[in-house]
């Protein structure tokens, strides 16, 4: 079963994994908003989600040569796709073939993806037909077939100035695509002005009904999903996202949005992380987690779980009351005898008051609680060994309310790379800002 942020990702991840695997961008550079606008209007209106990647930008900030609206060179691009093809296995990942390579017979501009009724899309406009042909041919060999006024090739379809890729067997939705006015377009949506004008090298829109409704849960779960994330939020209705990359560095934001597509008002009594308490737990780690969480988000998360039909038992739920403050959590796997232990260090900060039930929650978890005036520190001798400075992620933490940083890698396998996110209190909303380093 999929869940609505799940649908998101499977959305966005071929151009999404584009974007990871370039390391050496700076800057931005400009977007007239002419081509994403046209292409947009190949977009049906009601798309669960949309997304729009800058292939110019992209080019030119990683040294590669545009010329007259086509690609001259784009060497380190195609090398570092090739990479991460060889770390994925993605055939998603060969789309660079298409891309970014001269001979690719598309225009160096917008490449559109979007997810409807849980298909996906992408769109791009063509420049050269003859040479998108061999491009094609070279990651997928086959015939075209004249269909109407489109030409297929398996997935692939060329239709006047529009090249697609679709679902086997889905011409007749490109067709109907094509022919789209511009109310029935995504072009009707207000988000698709700010989309054309962003200086991002990757832009995303996506509906949070759209979502829910081809995620594949059901209805009970839907609903309880939605209760859920009104309590978060008021009036949440879409999701924002922008992607780009600096140098041995991606950065990505994501924003909730109301139907005045502002962002949604945060309806927690949400606190900052005290990042000297991060900082203090000293050494490195492979996974950090940090939360402000005063008396009065206690009390609020404590009703949450009331109003679904479910509670704390007392013991437990009495043990969270004296938290005030931050708490953070950082752990690190460590060989032991023969095995791998858990080695940890962590800290909670309290009001002072009923103490004593925290610590009889705490104490059988993690072991001897050292009291150091209102906060509570505990861990054990594993600790120390990850590969990320604790300093260095309390800087990632700096003004966010929740925090999460660790290694990651794909398929399991080397190489590994240190990612953070944070959920930052702003324009009375929550932001999420995330972090991967490629070094």
């Amino acid at each position: 079963m999929k869940k609505p942020f799940s649908s998101l990702l499977s959305t966005i991840l071929p151009l999404l994994s584009m974007v990871l695997c370039i390391v050496s961008l700076t800057g931005c550079t400009g977007n007239d908003g002419a081509d994403t606008l046209d292409l947009l209007g190949t977009v049906p209106a009601d798309a669960e989600a949309v997304g729009v990647l800058q292939v110019n930008t992209l080019v030119d900030q990683t040294g590669g040569k545009i010329k007259d609206g086509r690609i001259e060179d784009a060497t380190s691009l195609k090398d570092a796709c090739e990479q991460l093809y060889a770390t994925v296995g993605s055939i998603n990942v060969k789309y660079h073939e298409l891309f970014f390579s001269p001979e690719s017979g598309l225009e160096a501009s917008s490449v559109i993806v979007f997810s409807y009724k849980g298909s996906t899309f992408l769109s791009a406009l063509v420049a050269d037909e003859a040479q998108l042909k061999n491009a094609v041919g070279r990651i997928a060999p086959g015939d075209w077939e004249k269909v109407g006024k489109a030409q297929v090739n398996g997935e692939f379809v060329i239709r006047e100035n529009r090249f697609w890729t679709m679902p086997n067997g889905m011409i007749e939705s490109v067709e109907r695509f094509a022919n789209l006015s511009e109310v029935e377009s995504f072009r009707s949506n207000a988000y698709a002005e700010t989309m054309s004008k962003s200086t991002d090298a990757l832009t995303v829109w996506a509906s949070i009904e759209g979502l829910m409704k081809t995620s594949g849960m059901a209805f009970t779960q839907q609903a309880t999903a939605r209760m859920a994330l009104g309590m978060f939020f008021n009036n949440p209705s879409c999701v924002a996202i922008s992607a780009n990359v600096e140098k041995d560095m991606v950065k990505s934001t994501m924003r909730i949005l109301d139907a005045d597509l502002k962002p949604a008002k945060c309806e927690l009594a949400v606190s900052k992380i005290d990042t000297k308490l991060v900082e203090s737990l000293g050494g490195n780690a492979n996974f950090v987690f940090a939360a402000g969480v005063s008396q009065k988000l206690v009390k609020q998360l404590l009703n949450l779980a009331s109003s679904f039909g479910g509670s704390l038992p007392e013991p437990y739920a009495s043990a969270l009351e004296p938290i005030d403050g931050t708490l953070t959590f950082a752990a690190t796997m460590v060989p032991r005898d023969g095995f791998s232990g858990l080695g940890f260090k962590g800290a909670v900060q309290t009001s002072g008051k009923n103490n004593a039930r925290l610590l009889q929650v705490l104490e059988p978890v993690v072991g001897k609680v050292q009291v150091d005036g209102n906060t509570f520190r505990f861990g054990n001798e594993g600790y120390g060994t990850g590969i990320a400075p604790l300093a260095d992620v309390a800087k990632d933490f700096n003004g966010a309310w929740l925090g999460l940083a660790g290694k990651m890698n794909f398929q399991d396998r080397p190489p590994y790379y240190m990612f953070s996110m944070a959920l930052v209190p702003a324009d009375g909303s929550l932001r999420l800002d995330f972090k991967l380093n490629l070094k």
